[in-house]
C-alpha cells in the first residue's frame, strides 16, 4: 500500500463517519438510564445525529454543494455545519426531555464543541479529524476510567495522514486538538466529572 492510500485509509477510519456514532453510543450507554430509555434515546440520536446528516451529506455531494468527501474547501463547510447544528439543537431538546442530567450534559458538551467549530470555521479552517479524535479518545478514557491512555498515540498518525493529503496545516490540526481537548477537559472538570 502506498503512502497516499495509507493516508486516505487512516483519514477514513479515524474520521467522523466512524467516530461520531461511536461517541454518541458511548455517551448513551454510559448514561445510567434503563435499557428501554436508552433505546428510545438511541433512536432519536440515530435519526438526528447520524441518519439525517448522512443523507443530507450524500445529497450535498450529488448536487455538488460540496466537492469532496472531506469537505476540503472551508467555504463548503458552512451549510453542512449549520444544518448539523440545527439538528443538534433538536437532538439536545429531545435528550433533555427523555434523558437524564448526565446524558444532557454530555450532549450539551458535544453541541458546544459543534458551535465553537462552526464559529471558528467562519474565520479559519479547523481540523474536524483532530476534533473528533481528541473528543473520542478523552471520552473513551473517561468512561473506562483512563484505562486506554495509549489511544493518544494515534493522534500523530492521524495528523500525519491529514498533512500528507494536504487537507490541513499543522496549525489547523493542533488548533483542533487544543481548542476542543481544552474545552472537553474544562467541561469535565467544571461538571465535577473529572478531578485534577
Amino acid at each position: 500500500m502506498n503512502k497516499e492510500k495509507l493516508a486516505h485509509f487512516i483519514s477514513f477510519i479515524f474520521g467522523p463517519i466512524f467516530l461520531w456514532p461511536l461517541i454518541l453510543f458511548l455517551i448513551v450507554f454510559n448514561s445510567g438510564l434503563p435499557i428501554l430509555q436508552q433505546q428510545k434515546i438511541l433512536q432519536i440520536v440515530f435519526i438526528l445525529q447520524i441518519f439525517m446528516p448522512l443523507v443530507l451529506f450524500i445529497i450535498a455531494l450529488l448536487m455538488r454543494i460540496i466537492s469532496d468527501f472531506d469537505i476540503s474547501q472551508k467555504e463548503e463547510r458552512y451549510l453542512p455545519m449549520v444544518v448539523f447544528s440545527e439538528l443538534s439543537v433538536i437532538n439536545l431538546m429531545l435528550v433533555r426531555l427523555y434523558g437524564n442530567d448526565l446524558l444532557f450534559n454530555f450532549f450539551l458538551l458535544l453541541f458546544l464543541i459543534i458551535i465553537i467549530n462552526v464559529l471558528i470555521t467562519i474565520f479559519w479552517k479547523i481540523s474536524s479529524h483532530a476534533t473528533i479524535n481528541i473528543v473520542a479518545i478523552v471520552l473513551i478514557n473517561y468512561f473506562f476510567h483512563w484505562q486506554y491512555p495509549y489511544l493518544f498515540l494515534s493522534l500523530p498518525v492521524i495528523f500525519w495522514a491529514r498533512l500528507y493529503l494536504k487537507r490541513h496545516t499543522i496549525a489547523q490540526l493542533i488548533g483542533g486538538f487544543i481548542i476542543n481537548g481544552g474545552l472537553l477537559i474544562y467541561f469535565l472538570y467544571f461538571q465535577n466529572y473529572l478531578k485534577l
